[in-house]
């Protein structure tokens, strides 16, 4: 049976025409006895004929040159396809018009044809495709109707993506994404609509399932309305085929409300569990079957539970592990019994620990609106240390009291060992009697300045040595000072003992500023080279160097000399109050002793580094150095 195909051809040039009918007559034919398709062609020669035609007669195909003597370009297809949509058309053009005929192609032809390359064969076969696949077409879209009816009424959006773009969305999607209509969302990349939070995620799982990777195919994010408001959304996702191509079918439930619910939760918990945490007490929450609930780490720090036991829940377990350690034991299972027993009772006491510490203990009930009772709270604070503070504050008094009457002491006793400015009024007095003798005037202005300045240094350092053990603090107020000035100072106090002793004093070019009682430090200076000029023994060539040195963050200043240096043993021994290395020394032996006290004043600390025989370095920080 000759099955019998309709055409209707368009075209304006009659050449073309007729070749196509010609093609089309020849297919029709039998060949080895076998029936072929017979194709019965109407052939019109403008669109506004073709058109009428469509309008009384059926036709399974349309054969259209877009470019007529009426009309031209995509207006030809647009006016047919208006006319007849389910009908399938297929272009014909020239080699000069395929940009144009693909249009049509996107625009809904089912094909197009080349005139030049054209025969009998292709022809025929292109018709019957656009057929069939206008048929599919047709029977598809019936079915999307009844697929469509369903998933309009569905209670959740339905989505599908492809090429990371929206290529479907259903109403329900609308009223998620809020303020969108359908030709808004159509071809948009969907990320553009998840919180930028989650999109990385959203796109890497949807990346792995368009590749057929393992994919999560359930999970919880984020998407933002036209207004900026933000949605939870749990999506259920799988791979489809959609229009040829690898598709996501993505189903999102709105939870934003259950979403809610459980941030506030966990939001509650975080909130009562960072104040157990951080609670100075030791918690313990147990239910009214003496489960263990909750605990925080002071709990288990103070009682030094095992894990094991904790892992159990059980607080007859955990009772067990605290009575070893308590010194009272009995006292304390008979007040846990009472409240385990009198449900509403708030209770409050002290625990004695056998390890000396005391911990206080307060207990309550956990009681509903109803008063039903869902178990109790223990609190444990640690207050042994509040209850040694009063010994620890009395011990400290009695050392206070102490440490004042032996600085009493040592001030008054030392006050009257500071007379290295007496030496230098006795020098430079001598050095005036010469100079007045000699008539030399400039020489004596020198002389007397000298001899003020060192009356004044030592009334300053005897008077603010008794106010330092009057008040145990500094007297005057610090001020920053080059440390260069402070030693040069220093050196011009001692500058006759210097001369007389023959010794070469080097100062470090560059030395840091410090903010110190320029007259204390000038004071430590003064005392620590008069000390290394006193002990050169019988070095020829005595030498001093003071200076500085950066041990990591600190700067160290010392005083170093050649002399005959400190035997280790000793370096701690030569700051005791009185000390002396060698007993028929000038002085009390409290130099180093007041000197070491006034650095420790400043927050420094003061050290010897010296071996027997090989010179002495008396190194010392101070709090605050520039």
């Amino acid at each position: 049976m000759t099955d019998t195909i309709k055409i209707l051809l368009i075209e304006d040039n009659e050449v073309d025409a007729r070749m196509i009918q010609k093609y089309l007559l020849d297919v029709s034919r039998k060949e080895d006895g076998v029936s072929g398709a017979f194709f019965d062609l109407v052939w019109k020669n403008s669109l506004s004929s073709g058109l009428q035609f469509l309008t009384q007669e059926d036709v399974d195909a349309v054969l259209l040159d877009l470019n007529l003597s009426d009309s031209l370009g995509l207006e030809t297809f647009s006016q047919i396809n208006k006319t007849k949509a389910k009908i399938p058309i297929l272009i014909l053009t020239g080699l000069c018009d395929k940009e144009l005929a693909t249009k049509a192609v996107r625009e809904g032809a089912q094909d197009y044809l080349i005139k030049g390359e054209l025969d009998g064969r292709l022809l025929d076969r292109c018709i019957r495709y656009s057929i069939e696949r206008n048929r599919a077409q047709q029977a598809l879209l019936e079915s999307e109707k009844k697929y469509r009816l369903l998933i309009n009424n569905a209670n959740e959006s339905i989505i599908v993506a492809q090429d990371g773009r929206l290529k479907f969305v259903n109403p329900m999607t609308l009223e998620l994404l809020e303020g969108y209509s359908e030709q808004d969302l159509i071809d948009r990349p969907f990320p553009e609509f998840i919180h930028p939070d989650d999109r990385s995620m959203v796109v890497e799982n949807y990346r792995r399932r368009i590749a057929k990777e393992v994919a999560l195919p359930r999970y919880a994010f984020r998407v933002v309305t036209r207004a900026g408001i933000v949605k939870w959304v749990e999506i259920n996702a799988a791979l489809i085929e959609w229009q040829g191509k690898p598709a996501s079918l993505n189903f999102l439930t709105d939870i934003t409300e259950s979403k809610r619910a459980e941030e506030a939760l966990a939001f509650t918990y975080i909130i009562l569990r960072t104040q157990q945490e951080l609670s100075i007490d030791g918690i313990l929450v147990v239910d009214e079957n003496g489960k263990i609930l909750s605990h925080n780490q002071r709990f288990i720090d103070m009682w030094g539970i095992p894990p094991d036991v904790l892992e159990s829940q059980s607080d007859e377990r955990a009772l067990q592990s605290v009575m070893v350690k308590l010194a009272h034991p009995e006292e304390f299972m008979q007040k846990v019994l009472h409240l385990y027993k009198v449900q509403d009772e708030i209770s409050s006491d002290e625990v004695a620990l056998k390890d000396g510490r005391s911990f206080d203990r307060y207990s309550a009930p956990m009681l509903g609106a109803s008063g039903k009772y869902y178990g109790r709270v223990w609190y444990f604070r640690d207050i042994t240390e509040h209850k040694q503070a009063a010994e620890v504050r009395e011990r400290l008094v009695t050392e206070l009291e102490s440490k004042n009457t032996e600085m009493e002491r040592f001030i008054y006793t030392v006050s009257h060992d500071l007379q290295s400015p007496l030496v230098t009024i006795n020098g430079f007095v001598g050095f005036l009697q010469s100079d007045l003798a000699k008539g030399s005037s400039e020489r004596v202005k020198v002389d007397l300045k000298m001899i003020s300045s060192a009356i004044s240094r030592m009334e300053n350092l005897l008077t603010d040595t008794l106010e330092l053990s009057r008040i145990g603090r500094v007297a005057n107020p610090p001020e920053v000072v080059p440390f260069t000035e402070i030693v040069q100072e220093a050196l011009g106090l001692i500058s006759e003992k210097i001369m007389a002793r023959g010794v070469q004093v080097t100062i470090e070019p560059i030395l840091p500023s410090v903010n110190v009682d320029r007259m204390r430090i000038v004071e430590v200076l003064t005392n620590l080279i008069e000390n290394s000029i006193k002990y050169m023994g019988s070095q020829p060539h005595p030498n001093i160097e003071v200076g500085c040195r950066q041990d990591g963050e600190e700067t160290v200043f010392f005083v170093k000399d050649n002399g005959i240096g400190i035997d280790p043993s000793q370096h701690d021994k030569v700051f005791e109050l009185f000390y002396k290395l060698d007993k028929k020394s000038e002085g009390s032996g409290a130099g180093l002793a007041i000197v070491k006290r006034i650095i420790e004043v400043y927050g420094g600390s003061m050290w010897i580094e010296s071996e027997l025989g090989k010179g002495c370095s008396v190194c010392f920080t101070l709090a605050e150095s520039k």
